[in-house]
């Protein structure tokens, strides 16, 4: 008979593996519609949000700068948490979070890769955002 804790551990297990599952697309967050995103893009997309620019561009050493422009209808404040939720998640340091006339611009750095996030509030009631995120992973100096 299998004991309780092995019990837990494989529903823990179980749980996690399917997580996991559910979330591959978008460095871990839910598949936005529209464009498709770049290959093996790093950073979770917000729930709900619909792409419309993608690109990745080669800057050597087999590396590429990523650009996704997303747009959601969801809450500013909502979105703003999870972003920077997301940061801390993915080991950045956030740099510096500047707030100017409402757009909100969050610079981040880590060992791999600088990371910029920019969220500009559309509309007088604020009913949509524009979520700009730029990945720019860090070339090796010795190569």
């Amino acid at each position: 008979m299998i004991g309780s804790r092995l019990l837990v551990r494989l529903a823990v297990f179980a749980m996690i593996a399917s997580s996991c599952t559910l979330l591959s697309a978008c460095g871990g967050g839910a598949k936005p519609t529209g464009l498709a995103l770049p290959e093996k893009f790093p950073i979770a997309c917000y729930p709900g949000t619909e792409c419309t620019k993608s690109d990745s561009t080669p800057i050597g050493q087999n590396k590429y700068r990523q650009v996704v422009i997303l747009k959601s209808n969801d809450q500013f404040d909502k979105i703003l948490n999870f972003y920077k939720n997301e940061i801390a998640m993915k080991a950045y340091r956030l740099l510096s979070d500047n707030n100017v006339k409402g757009t909100i611009t969050l610079e981040c750095t880590s060992d791999w890769a600088n990371l910029g996030i920019i969220l500009v509030p559309l509309g007088e009631a604020q009913e949509q955002t524009v979520i700009c995120i730029t990945y720019d992973p860090k070339l090796d100096p010795a190569k």
